[in-house]
């Protein structure tokens, strides 16, 4: 559920989003350690990042969740008071500068990492710093594509994942929908009234876009 659109969703109700990209390991969260942590005064952000650093301990050799096999898992908190002015805008940005040329950011697409064999949500810092390098994309674009991972390192104030040589390394703490050629877009994610994000119009345009550039 670590998603742009589900901490866009949220906003106004909560300041932070705890949740992973992918499938939560083993037993979920560490409510042990959580409860102990709620005991401790901790400012809303001070919590959030709390809830990640216990996660991941809670999985390695002594931590409460130990099975003695190695977890692979991702979580992360996100600040959604960034979203606004700073998150959603440079994202925003990037989609207008990439629908000019909606094939350029296909290898991007391509080999940004996905979660639990589902093609669709793509981290999102993943996509952006291939997307940065890509030869075939514009000057704008990588630009702009430097300035939307700047503003999501803002947005995530702290994030694990396991491993170096797994295809988790490269996670950044959020995915976004995304997607691919020739795939179609489910019709509820265009739709203000089920989902907020859409009231962001740039990013569903580019998708309608990508979604016909050829395989």
């Amino acid at each position: 559920m670590a998603h742009v659109e589900v901490s866009y969703q949220v906003k106004d109700q909560v300041n932070y989003l705890v949740a992973s990209e992918k499938t939560e390991a083993g037993d979920g969260n560490d409510y042990i350690a959580i409860a102990q942590d709620l005991g401790k005064g901790y400012t809303g952000a001070k919590m959030a990042s709390a809830m990640v650093d216990s996660y991941a301990k809670s999985y390695l050799p002594g931590g409460n969740q130990y099975t003695g096999q190695a977890e692979d898992y991702t979580l992360s908190a996100t600040d959604n008071s960034q979203l606004n002015n700073g998150l959603v805008p440079a994202i925003n940005d990037l989609a207008n500068e990439l629908i000019k040329n909606p094939a350029s950011a296909k290898n991007a697409w391509q080999n940004a990492t996905t979660y639990d064999g589902d093609p669709e949500p793509r981290d999102l810092g993943h996509f952006l710093s291939l997307l940065a390098k890509d030869a075939g994309v514009s000057n704008d674009a990588k630009n702009l594509a430097n300035k939307a991972s700047a503003e999501l390192k803002k947005a995530v104030i702290n994030e694990v994942h396991t491993g170096k040589k797994n295809a988790l390394i490269d996670s950044t703490g959020l995915v976004i929908y995304f997607p691919g050629p020739g795939d179609s877009i489910n019709s509820k994610y265009l739709n203000t009234g089920t989902i907020r994000f859409a009231e962001q119009a740039p990013w569903g345009n580019f998708l309608k876009a990508f979604v016909k550039v050829a395989r």
